[in-house]
């Protein structure tokens, strides 16, 4: 729940020892924790529409290191987070591949 609004979202984890569920918001494609007391079943109108988000990967990408850094992280949430990009599918299947140009 964002400041005070309902999003669609889809539950992805249900820690033990939490009151919290991880939500995957399906028309944006963030996450967050959400409160047991913040959810609300949706409306079937709602669920009949395709979900907004398109989940999608960076292929050929690797850290230096054994992994990433917060600051070569950061970098790439600077450059592109929220940002307009050209997806071409390189292939469709269970996992679908989109390249970006």
């Amino acid at each position: 729940m964002y400041c005070g609004s309902y999003y669609r979202g889809k539950v992805t984890q249900v820690p033990e020892d939490e009151n919290k569920v991880d939500v995957f918001f399906v028309d944006y494609g963030d996450s967050e924790f959400i409160s047991y007391s913040d959810i609300i079943p949706m409306p079937v109108a709602l669920r009949r529409m395709p979900f907004q988000a398109i989940e999608c990967m960076c292929i050929d990408i690797e850290p230096l290191d054994i992994q990433w850094n917060d600051d070569v992280c950061n970098k790439f949430f600077d450059l592109f987070c929220n940002k307009v990009f050209k997806a071409q599918v390189g292939w469709l299947n269970d996992c679908s591949l989109l390249q970006f140009f």
